[in-house]
């Protein structure tokens, strides 16, 4: 990936799911982690840093943007109620009022 399109898919997001390769003993693998954007660098070089945990313990990360496979934007989750167009207190009445239907039966 270039510096320019890195960029463009980073802009506006919170948290992204990044792919790139890592250099590793023998070779090279692949790594997918997800990274909130706040704790990334990206340098006009092309240098990225940025932090993640991995098995608990947090890790600072060094690459390059040319060693990016893929980009993907992490979802926010979603509010259940807004779904369905209420508000938090309509949604959570309409499950007590199901609990009270669901418990006559």
């Amino acid at each position: 990936m270039n510096l320019e399109n890195f960029k463009q898919a980073i802009e506006g997001q919170k948290t992204i799911r990044l792919t790139h390769k890592m250099a590793r003993g023998d070779g090279y693998v692949t790594v997918n982690r997800k990274v909130e954007v706040s704790d990334l660098t990206v340098g006009e070089s092309g240098l990225i840093q940025y932090t993640c945990y991995m098995a608990g313990v947090c890790r600072h990360v060094l690459t390059r943007v040319s060693e990016v496979v893929e980009v993907e934007p992490v979802a926010k989750p979603f509010k259940v109620w807004e779904q369905f167009g209420m508000t938090l207190e309509e949604w959570n009445q309409s499950q007590s009022d199901w609990d009270v239907m669901h418990d006559m039966h």
